[in-house]
């Protein structure tokens, strides 16, 4: 069974990649590697059963998921990521916050982890 990606253009993967060295920076400056990854986790668990949207196509952006009881805390990742977002119009934030994740997870000395990019769900948000 052959897993398929979304596509994306070669200029949304240089944003991609652009953005790991800033997000690299901003980390290990601000140490907040399990604060980053808490969010790419809690970000990916947004899916809805009854419309089968949201998971790690979706993302945690709206004002009343950051202030459910269980992603308390979770709005200071938002805010340490929203300038560098605002670099990189072109990723959606779906994207966005699971790079933060890899980031995180590489950044702390484990393993380099894939990333596909390609989740378009909320590229306006």
């Amino acid at each position: 069974m052959t897993k398929c990606y979304p596509t994306v253009s070669e200029e949304y993967q240089n944003a991609v990649q652009k953005a790991k060295r800033k997000l690299r920076a901003l980390i290990a400056e601000k140490n907040c590697a399990p604060l980053m990854l808490r969010l790419a986790w809690h970000s990916a668990g947004t899916f809805d059963v009854k419309t089968k949207t949201g998971g790690p196509f979706g993302t945690m952006k709206q004002p009343a998921e950051l202030a459910h009881a269980a992603n308390n805390g979770l709005d200071i990742a938002v805010r340490l990521l929203e300038p560098i977002k605002e670099q990189f119009p072109i990723l959606s934030y779906a994207d966005f916050y699971q790079v933060a994740g890899v980031v995180a997870v590489e950044i702390t000395g484990g393993p380099e982890i894939p990333f596909h990019p390609g989740r378009v769900v909320s590229l306006n948000l």
